[in-house]
């Protein structure tokens, strides 16, 4: 490219002296002047293209990284077994899932199997009922499994009772009243909404965030 610039700077005082001599000499053409601006600007022109993309083609060659790949490590099928086995958590987790199916999966196939249409009053409550059940049930084992700061030891009481096939009346609950000065407002509100559900002379026993509640409450 030096080799270029400098053929240019030749060409470009070649024709200055060439003008300025006729000049001189006073042969003057007036198209003389205009041909001479035109050809020191179309060869200062093309220089500049041509730098101009000779250096567009070398960023480009400096700015394309070099890509190394590195080898793909597979993690051997004993190794993951092994991890999966010194987490602590998946034991609890295949315990307490292997007894919530043990616990519902047989209830709960029954019910749907053997349900009708339109639905009658004893069925909604049984699916309402085993829905609390179930979902109030799998948040204790969330909470605990997922060390929640808002963690209570009965989270933890009705996970293990769950692993150790407890019912209702072993698992340590408290006694339920329908009463608002003892008993907290969460409690009285699943019991008020589950409870005009239950048909005559149909009951439940559930767990209600710690308390043991029988559905309609024997004590009214």
């Amino acid at each position: 490219m030096r080799y270029l610039y400098y053929l240019t700077i030749l060409l470009v005082i070649t024709t200055m002296v060439v003008v300025i001599t006729i000049f001189s000499l006073g042969k003057v053409n007036s198209i003389i002047l205009p041909i001479s601006i035109v050809f020191i600007n179309g060869i200062t022109l093309v220089v500049i293209l041509v730098d101009k993309v000779l250096f567009i083609n070398k960023s480009k060659e400096s700015i394309i990284p070099e890509v190394v790949t590195s080898p793909v490590t597979k993690q051997s099928d004993s190794n993951l077994k092994e991890s999966v086995e010194d987490n602590p958590n998946n034991e609890i987790a295949r315990k307490w899932s292997d007894a919530m199916y043990n616990r519902f999966a047989e209830k709960w196939q029954n019910l749907y199997d053997h349900i009708g249409y339109p639905i009658d009053k004893a069925s909604k409550a049984e699916i309402s009922v085993m829905s609390w059940e179930i979902a109030s049930l799998t948040m204790d084992y969330i909470m605990l499994v997922n060390e929640s700061p808002n963690l209570l030891e009965r989270h933890k009481a009705s996970v293990d009772s769950i692993i150790n096939n407890k019912n209702y009346q072993e698992m340590g609950l408290k006694t339920f009243y329908e009463d608002p000065t003892t008993v907290p407002a969460k409690v009285l509100a699943v019991y008020n909404t589950l409870s005009p559900q239950v048909a005559a002379r149909q009951s439940f026993e559930t767990n209600i965030f710690g308390y043991y509640v029988t559905i309609p409450n024997k004590n009214e």
